[in-house]
């Protein structure tokens, strides 16, 4: 039995989810979109944010249902110790691939706009040894580390953004709706992996004080996400 001190709150779970979904692809969805519908990229990020609302709430009940025992420990109750191990592989395999994939896009980002003369081996590996070390913390470091990055982050995308308005030039987002309807969808499916990452829900589930308000907040930081 975990205890209380070992876990999230929901404020931090919407924390959690917010820059997890940042960090897995949407410094690339405004590329993708822009390639499929052109100027119609700002209405299908709101859309293939929403669409992605059905796949979250399918995960929330998913891993509520596993809040107990875990992702893998419901697996071997289910199909016993070894089936179940076996069948966690492909899961694990999924998350060190990804862990693996948005560090070197991480660093690549850096080494382009920051660091061009840096080896990306030494960009990357201290983003590991951090990891390594919040890993090590356990959940609830790894929810304090998030609410101390989070405003910080978000202070400097705002100012960000104020910076570059003065700059857009607004009628680029024009004409609306002048896609062709194939074109909506296959911008849908291929943004739609850029809002991945409320995945880890599934890992994380037993880590969470109020499993029963999972989808709930969840939902919370995709909306805040897709707005």
């Amino acid at each position: 039995m975990i205890s209380d001190n070992d876990k999230i709150s929901n404020y931090q779970l919407n924390i959690f989810v917010i820059l997890t979904i940042i960090e897995i692809g949407m410094a690339a969805l405004p590329a993708i979109l822009v390639k499929e519908v052109k100027s119609d990229a700002w209405i299908l990020s709101i859309i293939t944010g929403l669409v992605n609302i059905p796949f979250l709430y399918i995960v929330s009940k998913a891993a509520q249902k596993t809040s107990t025992q875990g992702f893998v420990g419901c697996l071997k109750s289910l199909f016993g110790k070894a089936a179940g191990t076996i069948l966690a592989i492909p899961v694990l395999v999924y998350f060190l691939f990804m862990v693996g994939l948005e560090s070197r896009l991480f660093g690549e980002t850096v080494k382009m706009y920051f660091l061009q003369r840096t080896p990306i081996e030494f960009i990357v590996m201290p983003i590991i040894i951090e990891a390594v070390f919040l890993a090590k913390g356990g959940i609830e470091v790894i929810g304090r580390f998030f609410e101390a990055v989070f405003f910080p982050i978000v202070l400097i995308n705002v100012l960000l953004i104020l910076i570059a308005i003065p700059k857009n030039d607004f009628t680029n987002l024009l004409p609306v709706f002048s896609a062709d309807i194939k074109e909506y969808f296959s911008a849908i499916i291929a943004g739609s992996n850029s809002f991945f990452g409320y995945e880890l829900l599934l890992i994380i589930s037993p880590y969470i004080k109020e499993p029963k308000k999972m989808f709930k907040t969840s939902t919370k930081a995709l909306l805040i996400v897709t707005g």
